[in-house]
């Protein structure tokens, strides 16, 4: 027997007996393409859930470079063939997870196959979590979104859990959201959704196919995700000239009337950080609701109170000198209603901001008299 064969020979024993370090030592200057020795020796690892055995051989000799018998097409096409019977049988074992993982590191090496070659509706996560993780695969998120994730929902759900480490996951959520709603898969689009897939995308064209599909129940998941003040009435005409569902298109222009009808509360909306940051810097406080405004010291002992209004959108600065009183300025929106009362108690709240000394409240004649000033003035 050749030296070469004795080496095969007690290559295959030591995977027999499951001895990693006597495995290392034999591969060692061994050509392990010589007689196929080396793919049968993963498979016989394989065939015995020995992942670290094969590990162990992949590692020590040369990825899926199985063969070097043939040249050029046909020894990659050989290599391919002998690395997708490993990834098949791997699939049948009952040690799946332990083993495709491994085979996927393996095939890293020279690159013979594809991640989408490991991937499919039974992948387990290890696998997946194994190509996720390999930052030198381009676009493994939408890869794995694709292969594994848009064929079983629990391997979607596992693989969101990453997106925010890809750069190419918002674009495949995105993708993978437009093919589940033109299927009706409510459960996957829900689950994209709440990972942050945008429904607008494209021209909000998930949502189209979802109300395309007549599937009502995923029409109705959608529409709090999508901006229909931007795309509602777009889909809602592309959809009549499509013959779609009546039902459908009539909850999508309710909910779109629904929008319409909600007040602009802005005043609200721009007030709270200010109320916020009240607790951290006691310059800025809160006047009335659509009122804020700032007090500083100048250097000069004068005092600096910037007002500004949320409805407006205008600012007004009142600057009091020590010792000095000033006329308070107001920022007026609209002079319609506006009454003696009105200046009385803007007088009163300028006066309780500025701390002047006690005054004589106006008189209804004085009120009525600056009323009609500011209109002549400013309207």
């Amino acid at each position: 027997m050749s030296e070469k064969k004795k080496k095969l020979a007690a290559l295959w024993q030591a995977v027999q007996q499951n001895d990693a370090a006597k495995v290392t030592e034999t591969v060692s200057g061994l050509d392990l393409s010589y007689e196929a020795g080396y793919s049968n020796a993963c498979a016989t690892a394989l065939q015995h859930g020995q992942s670290g055995i094969l590990e162990t051989l992949l590692q020590a000799g040369y990825g899926f470079q199985f063969v070097s018998k043939f040249s050029g097409e046909k020894q990659r096409e050989e290599n391919e063939r002998l690395a997708r019977q490993l990834i098949k049988d791997a699939y049948g074992s009952p040690d799946a997870a332990a083993l495709l993982p491994v085979l996927y590191k393996g095939n890293g090496t020279y690159g013979i196959l594809n991640m989408q070659d490991f991937l499919n509706e039974n992948s387990p996560v290890e696998l997946i979590e194994a190509c996720l993780k390999n930052k030198n695969a381009y676009s493994s998120f939408t890869t794995c979104i694709q292969n594994a994730g848009l064929l079983s929902t629990p391997a979607l759900d596992f693989i969101l859990t990453f997106s925010s480490e890809h750069d190419d996951a918002d674009v495949a959520m995105a993708r993978a959201l437009i093919t589940v709603a033109e299927k009706g898969d409510v459960d996957k689009a829900a689950l994209l959704l709440a990972h942050g897939a945008d429904p607008d995308f494209e021209g909000a064209e998930a949502f189209r196919k979802a109300a395309e599909n007549g599937n009502q129940e995923i029409v109705d998941l959608f529409l709090p995700y999508v901006s229909l003040e931007e795309y509602g009435e777009k889909v809602a005409t592309q959809l009549e000239y499509k013959n779609a569902s009546p039902e459908i298109i009539q909850s999508i222009e309710a909910a779109i009337r629904r929008v319409g009808q909600k007040p602009a509360d802005k005043t609200v909306a721009m007030a709270k950080p200010f109320a916020a940051s009240q607790l951290q810097d006691d310059r800025f406080q809160l006047l009335d609701n659509s009122t804020m405004f700032e007090v500083q010291k100048m250097p000069d002992g004068s005092t600096l109170t910037t007002l500004f209004n949320f409805a407006s959108r205008q600012q007004k600065n009142l600057l009091i000198r020590e010792n000095e009183m000033s006329s308070p300025s107001m920022v007026i929106v609209s002079f319609d209603d506006l009454d003696g009362g009105v200046v009385d108690t803007l007088q009163k709240k300028f006066e309780a901001l500025a701390k002047p000394a006690a005054t004589e409240p106006p008189t209804t004649a004085e009120s009525a008299r600056r009323v009609n000033q500011f209109k002549s003035v400013l309207g």
